[in-house]
């Protein structure tokens, strides 16, 4: 059976975009996650989770909107190519 490893994410939604992705020892997991929810709690574009998972690799895979980019949405890659067109 796989190790199981623990992540913190911090994701800013009204900006799109992955704040921190941290790796925690399960001793120091939870106090982390309640450590970082209290350092956010008044920003509600602001979402904090622990992830136990096997590897970064899967919780890339299992929690994609994650790690997108700023311009990554689909109305922002539209835009960027209707943009394009515009200029060619």
């Amino acid at each position: 059976m796989a190790d199981i490893h623990h992540y913190l994410l911090v994701f800013d939604h009204h900006h799109g975009r992955l704040l921190s992705f941290d790796e925690h020892p399960v001793e120091d997991a939870v106090t982390a996650y309640h450590r970082t929810e209290a350092l956010y709690e008044a920003d509600t574009h602001i979402e904090v989770l622990l992830v136990g998972s096997d590897s970064e690799a899967t919780v890339r895979q299992t929690h994609p909107g994650f790690f997108r980019q700023e311009g990554d949405e689909p109305l922002g890659r539209l835009r960027d190519l209707a943009e394009a067109g515009l200029k060619a």
